[in-house]
C-alpha cells in the first residue's frame, strides 16, 4: 500500500514499526469483520422482504456494536502496548516508534469498526457503485494527508494519521448513505 511504501522510505526501523502496527490493525479488522458479515446478511434479508426501515435499524444497531467492539479493542491495544516487546522481541527503537504511533492507530479503531460494519451493510444493500465512488474520494483525501505528512517530515505518526483520515472519511461517507 501507499502507507507501506511511505514507511519503507523512512528506513528499516520505521518500516518494522509500521509492520507491527499494521498486523495489530489486521487482527482487529478481522474481529470487526464478523459484524460486517452479519450486516451483509441481515440487511440483504430485510431489504429482500421489502423492509427498508428494519434494515436501517439493523444497520444502526450493528454500528453501535461495532463502536463498542472498536473501543474495546482500542483499550486492549493501549493496555497491551507495554508487553509488545516481551511478546515479539526485537529492537527497542522499533517499539519506541510503535509507542509513538499507537495512539493514532488504536485511537481510530472505533471509527474503523464503523467503516467495516457499514461495508457489510452496503454490500447487503447492493450499494457497490456508491462504495466505489466513496472509497475513491476517501483515498484521494488520505493520500493528500500522507503527502503533506511526508513534506512536513511527520514520520510514522504522519502515516498513521493519513490512515486514520482514510478510516474516518470512509466511516463518514458510508454513514451518511445509510
Amino acid at each position: 500500500t501507499l502507507a507501506a511504501v511511505a514507511a519503507a522510505r523512512l528506513g528499516g526501523t520505521p518500516a518494522a514499526a509500521h509492520t507491527i502496527l499494521s498486523q495489530l490493525w489486521t487482527i482487529a479488522s478481522l474481529l470487526l469483520d464478523s459484524l460486517a458479515v452479519a450486516g451483509q446478511a441481515l440487511v440483504a434479508v430485510e431489504l429482500g422482504q421489502g423492509l427498508p426501515g428494519t434494515a436501517r435499524d439493523v444497520a444502526y444497531r450493528l454500528v453501535q456494536l461495532g463502536l463498542g467492539l472498536g473501543a474495546t479493542l482500542a483499550v486492549l491495544a493501549f493496555a497491551g502496548e507495554p508487553w509488545l516487546p516481551l511478546l515479539l522481541g526485537g529492537d527497542a527503537s522499533v517499539y519506541t516508534l510503535v509507542g509513538a504511533a499507537l495512539p493514532v492507530a488504536a485511537g481510530v479503531l472505533p471509527l474503523s469498526a464503523v467503516a467495516y460494519v457499514l461495508d457489510g451493510v452496503m454490500v447487503g444493500a447492493g450499494e457497490f457503485p456508491y462504495m466505489a465512488a466513496a472509497m475513491m474520494g476517501c483515498s484521494v483525501v488520505s493520500a493528500g494527508v500522507l503527502f503533506v505528512g511526508q513534506e512536513r517530515e511527520l514520520g510514522l505518526v504522519g502515516i498513521w494519521v493519513a490512515l486514520a483520515v482514510l478510516m474516518a472519511s470512509r466511516a463518514t461517507s458510508l454513514l451518511v448513505r445509510v
